[in-house]
């Protein structure tokens, strides 16, 4: 155990900059989906879509992530919630979608801070290749990040699997045109250890789910040789970094939609280490029903993060007066601002 004074002079220490990226993930409740019949609990206020989105706004103000992966976000409303995202100091990416579908994926990228390389749309997921604006290296390491809404519903878990099939040929896709590039040769197998990998979003599966399983082994632990063929692939094992490393104060993370079930992950490669996990509130940290939205929680889901560090992150300096507590660099500084904030 640390004596008073060892904590003391961790705490006086100065800040120092570190490679690191800050990435939360919020399923934010479509418009059209906040009725008064599904939540007959909920004012009109606390449904009604301006009034979400002053909360929401104020929320991510809050949170203050580098990247930011939005789920149900309403295509009709883009424009607008894009605009006012602008001035929290993001610039936005919507996925484009198909016959006329109301609702999308978003990504938001701290302007300056990370630069869009390309991004890819797919039926159930948003692949956005980011890269640091002032990293470590010349050429800094990309990170490969996939915000994804897969298939609601218990008879849609082979239709999930499905999703996450092509996901991950698509990610390991992207991997390979910029090795390719690097080496300056042709396309081959993705190298899953070297190529840092961030799968986030609303899976519609708990870790009690073929989808938690599969992504957190090679595939050889599937209860059939389809589904080990299925998700076969170079980028997996992959690790669900609220499992490995619980917040660094407050409940471990057991629900994060309104049923009392935990539904959205953050799911990295080998190469990507969480420094921590964004604490999460009381409710978080119980499985129990949850009525939302409210007025306190403008969603029927939580939001989650993490902190991450790779080769190629960017690097700045982290202060106690510019990032939230959950951002700070030396635990003891965050454990001692803990209870000034509430994420």
């Amino acid at each position: 155990m640390r004596s008073w004074f060892s904590w003391t002079f961790y705490a006086h220490l100065p800040l120092v900059a570190t490679a690191h990226l800050s990435v939360v993930t919020w399923n934010i409740l479509a418009p059209e989906f906040a009725t008064p019949t599904k939540y007959p609990w909920a004012s009109a206020d606390a449904l009604a879509w301006p009034s979400r989105q002053e909360r929401i706004l104020l929320k991510l103000a809050e949170i203050d992530a580098d990247i930011v992966c939005l789920q149900e976000v309403g295509v009709a409303q883009w424009d607008e919630l894009c605009g006012r995202l602008h001035t929290l100091g993001y610039d936005g990416i919507l996925q484009e979608m198909s016959r006329g579908h109301p609702i999308a994926n978003a990504i938001l990228l701290r302007r300056g801070h990370v630069e869009l390389l390309r991004a890819e749309s797919r039926s159930r997921a948003l692949i956005a290749v980011v890269r640091a604006c002032g990293g470590t290296a010349s050429k800094p390491q990309p990170l490969y990040l996939a915000n994804v809404h897969l298939e609601a519903g218990a008879e849609k878990s082979a239709t999930r699997l499905s999703q996450l099939r092509s996901l991950l040929r698509r990610i390991e896709l992207q991997c390979s045109v910029n090795i390719a590039a690097e080496v300056r040769a042709p396309m081959s197998s993705v190298d899953g250890a070297r190529s840092p990998v961030a799968i986030v979003g609303d899976f519609n599966s708990d870790r009690s789910s073929d989808v938690h399983e599969l992504l957190s082994s090679h595939g050889n632990k599937a209860r059939s040789a389809d589904k080990r063929r299925l998700l076969s692939n170079p980028l997996l094992p992959l690790r669900d970094a609220y499992s490995d490393h619980p917040p660094p104060w407050g409940p471990s993370l057991k629900s994060s939609y309104r049923n009392g079930r935990l539904l959205d992950f953050i799911w990295t490669s080998s190469s990507v280490s969480v420094v921590r996990t964004m604490p999460v509130c009381t409710m978080a940290g119980s499985s129990q029903p949850h009525q939302l939205p409210s007025l306190d929680n403008p969603s029927d889901h939580l939001p989650i993060g993490a902190l991450l560090t790779f080769d190629g992150a960017p690097t700045v300096p982290v202060t106690s007066s510019r990032r939230p507590a959950w951002q700070q660099l030396f635990v003891e500084n965050v454990q001692r601002q803990a209870s000034r904030r509430t994420v």
